[in-house]
């Protein structure tokens, strides 16, 4: 059996799942649609932190842990299963160097790849356009658009209790976007690309979902991207499934982070791809990667289809009604993360995703907002508010 921990791993079950592996699914949500056993910090007793997340699969006796988004951030935790050989995926020691953004700005500079100008917070504030950016975070939470007047801005930086721990960032305009790869700790192979979801009410920077694929910008993109992933694989030793966020520029690409794990869009690609990722990342673990000429004559055969996902965030408290006639017509209306009945869900919480394909990104795009009116018609105006 193999462990998933992190915030929202329901979309790495369905991945286990589809390449035949038992698994344990520690997080914070417990929802409905996971597949195999899933247990949350609640049902031990403890807060919903991704330390809890990590303390509960401690005590498990597993032949492997995989995590998803939050994990990373507890190195001292996740050191534990790197010494019992027990970790799939990248170790503190590499995520302490491929997190950096010091470190990964003069590693990318080694290919001519650029990165938005930043800064410590601790520094004096360079005037523009300025994102507060915390260094240990997951899933865009934390990041704030600073106030464009200097003296506003420099009054929250006076208020970080840790200015050590943030940088100020330059913010770009463009389209934001990522490219996943499969890693073997030298080479890397690109495995799809996704553009990010911005539209919407959401009043924070907080992942709101994707669309997969990414249409190819110039000819030379895929290719870059590629170089990219490989240069920080072997500059890092990278394992397993990755992402790249950037920004794209009408020719090039100004990179934001490096994501060394499992990310949301992943669930996408497998879609697009139609197979899942799952048994391919163990073997990049293990140093193996998938023959790049067969992998490359796949996707070039793929036929034109977009898929796409969105996190719905509550816009008021509720607690979750009861499905009466079960959730599955929920899942079969393309909805996932299906919560609980008689949970409680906060303003600003999300409260599930929903999924569309279509033929392309407009489509995704109605089809997407025509699901969110009805899950918030379901929740929000229910009876069970």
């Amino acid at each position: 059996m193999i462990i998933l921990a992190g915030a929202s791993v329901r979309p790495i079950t369905h991945s286990a799942a589809q390449s035949g592996f038992e698994t344990l699914a520690i997080d914070f949500f417990g929802d409905l649609d996971c597949c195999g056993e899933v247990v949350t910090p609640h049902d031990h007793g403890l807060p919903p932190s991704t330390g809890s997340l990590l303390e509960i699969a401690r005590g498990i006796d597993c032949s492997g842990l995989i995590y998803g988004a939050g994990p990373e951030n507890h190195g001292p935790a996740l050191q534990h299963w790197e010494e019992r050989g027990l970790l799939l995926g990248n170790g503190p020691s590499t995520l302490a160097h491929a997190r950096d953004p010091y470190l990964l700005r003069e590693t990318l500079g080694q290919i001519g790849v650029e990165m938005p100008e930043f800064h410590s917070a601790e520094k004096p504030l360079v005037p523009g356009n300025r994102l507060l950016k915390p260094l240990f975070r997951g899933g865009g939470h934390g990041i704030i658009k600073l106030p464009e007047c200097t003296t506003k801005a420099r009054r929250v930086l006076s208020k970080l209790e840790r200015p050590e721990r943030y940088i100020v960032q330059e913010q770009l305009e463009g389209t934001p976007g990522s490219v996943t790869f499969l890693a073997d700790g030298r080479r890397a192979l690109v495995v799809g690309t996704s553009a990010q979801l911005t539209q919407g009410e959401r009043s924070s920077f907080s992942y709101l979902g994707n669309i997969v694929p990414l249409p190819q910008p110039y000819p030379a993109f895929w290719g870059g991207m590629a170089k990219i992933a490989s240069h920080l694989t072997a500059a890092f030793g990278l394992k397993g499934l990755g992402t790249l966020d950037f920004i794209l520029a009408p020719s090039s690409v100004m990179v934001l982070e490096l994501n060394p794990r499992w990310s949301g869009s992943v669930e996408l690609i497998e879609s697009w791809l139609g197979q899942s990722l799952f048994q391919a990342h163990l073997e990049a673990c293990a140093g193996k990667l998938p023959d790049p000429a067969k992998w490359e004559k796949m996707i070039s055969e793929r036929p034109v289809r977009f898929y796409s996902k969105k996190i719905i965030y509550a816009r008021t408290s509720f607690i979750v009604r009861n499905y009466y006639g079960g959730w599955q017509p929920l899942y079969d209306r393309g909805i996932r993360d299906i919560p609980k009945p008689g949970c409680q869900t906060r303003e600003g919480e999300p409260i599930c995703t929903v999924l569309a394909q279509g033929a392309s990104e407009e489509e995704c795009y109605f089809l997407l907002n025509k699901k969110e009116t009805w899950v918030r018609k379901f929740y929000e105006q229910s009876e069970g508010r």
